[in-house]
């Protein structure tokens, strides 16, 4: 009888969309281009070097820190504005902010490329980032229209199309003269492949209207839009900088101080582990942030419930997976990948520590957005760089080797993944408690006027 309620409460849970349906269709998507990814890694190790993953890291990196700016924070706007009709505004200014910026990138790199390619020895690719940058831009703002109206079946597919579409490129290039540019063309080919998709569903959503073009009139309502929001490019792109000069400052590093191999053993490493991992948690931080960011505007005490029910599913979904690969991935690394790649085996068991801890306590963090703390974000970001400058330091001062650089920069970030997670427990809690305050203070004045 208990089997039978329980089928028959999943079975309603999936029809009204619970929590978990819809981060299996976020995950549903993404999981099959990346299960197909990962399956075709091995091919990939046999037709790219370590030297040009390298490459790839760098060209990654250097994209990731400039992605920042795609829009300078505005799109993280479009879920939280409570006026409906503002939206195609707010998705307008971001689209002008990423095209214009484009632009002045392309300038930038033509400018630079020299002296890039003199640092990290990445040749012409370097001129393909402004496209890079101007598709994940475009797509970026798009995603964030998509979690407000919480379009998650059309969301997933473009992240399918994108992964297939940027392996099979991957996979086709060497053999027709293209080299190592596959691995970049891939990757363009999969950030711009989903923008036309999530473009085309906002405009019927709108009955065919273009309602955001700037020809409409809605020039003077950016403005306005721009100053509600002016906190957003301080706190929210500030923040963005600063865990991304963590982030992304390590290969980077890596490659500079000891080599584009060693760099490359590690961006294997990172394609294996935080593909899986950064692809379930990312589905379940986007369907808690979309539904974290609905309850705000319309059901602000239940917040704390969603936040504790979501971490509990994190931690049924995580734990086991995470100690198996950090026990068994070494020796399954080696006998799929052979003897090339065995420089990189060293790092699982600390990669997976770190995406672990992050896949636990990470994409509870968006729970500070729904509060308006994104000062909080700030200076957590802020304290994890100057750490991480500090790490830097310590590697260059005691000349540690590659293993121990790596080891003691997973262990401070693993340790500000669990600090944010106790940020946003305090925060939620406090919440709480003032609405509690505020509404017994409003029952008892409701009292003495009666």
């Amino acid at each position: 009888m208990n089997m039978k309620n329980s089928v028959m409460r999943w079975r309603f849970n999936w029809k009204q969309g619970s929590f978990m349906k819809n981060v299996l269709i976020m995950l549903s998507g993404t999981a099959t281009a990346q299960g197909i990814g990962i399956l075709a890694t091995p091919i990939l190790a046999r037709l790219y070097t370590p030297t040009q993953y390298g490459q790839l890291s760098v060209y990654m990196s250097l994209l990731s820190l400039a992605a920042l700016f795609s829009s300078i924070g505005y799109e993280r706007a479009i879920p939280m504005e409570k006026e409906e009709e503002d939206v195609p505004s707010l998705l307008m200014l971001c689209m002008t902010i990423t095209v214009f910026l484009s632009v002045v990138l392309l300038a930038v790199v033509i400018l630079l490329a020299p002296i890039i390619n003199k640092l990290w020895n990445i040749n012409g690719v370097i001129l393909l980032l402004p496209l890079s940058f101007l598709g994940y831009g475009l797509y970026n703002t798009l995603s964030y229209w998509a979690l407000r109206t919480k379009s998650y079946g059309p969301l997933s597919r473009t992240k399918w199309v994108q992964g297939i579409g940027s392996l099979m490129i991957q996979l086709v290039s060497p053999f027709i003269g293209l080299g190592k540019m596959g691995l970049l063309l891939g990757d363009i080919f999969g950030r711009v492949s989903g923008t036309g998709t999530l473009l085309t569903r906002y405009l019927r959503s709108k009955g065919g209207e273009v309602s955001f073009l700037p020809w409409r009139g809605r020039g003077y309502k950016m403005l306005s839009l721009a100053r509600r929001y002016r906190q957003f490019p301080v706190y929210v792109t500030g923040g963005a900088l600063f865990n991304a000069a963590v982030l992304q400052s390590m290969p980077l590093f890596m490659s500079t101080y000891y080599n584009l191999h060693e760099a490359g053993a590690i961006a294997m490493v990172d394609r294996i582990l935080g593909g899986p991992l950064m692809l379930l948690g990312m589905s379940v931080s986007q369907v808690f942030y979309a539904e974290a960011m609905e309850l705000s505007r319309t059901r602000p005490r239940e917040l704390e419930s969603l936040f504790y029910q979501t971490f509990r599913r994190l931690c049924k979904l995580g734990v086991i997976p995470i100690l198996l690969i950090m026990g068994v991935g070494p020796f399954a690394f080696q006998w799929v990948f052979g003897n090339e790649w065995m420089d990189a085996v060293k790092y699982i068991p600390l990669y997976a520590m770190l995406y672990g801890v992050n896949f636990l306590f990470s994409p509870l963090s968006s729970i500070l957005e729904s509060l308006r703390l994104q000062k909080w974000l700030f200076w957590w970001n802020l304290a994890r760089f100057f750490s991480f400058s500090i790490c830097i330091l310590t590697i260059v001062l005691l000349k540690l080797s590659a293993f121990y650089a790596v080891l003691l920069y997973t262990l401070t970030l693993s340790s500000f993944y669990i600090v944010i997670f106790m940020m946003s427990k305090w925060a939620i809690t406090k919440y709480n408690q003032e609405l509690t305050a505020n509404k017994e203070g409003d029952h008892r004045e409701h009292e003495v006027q009666v």
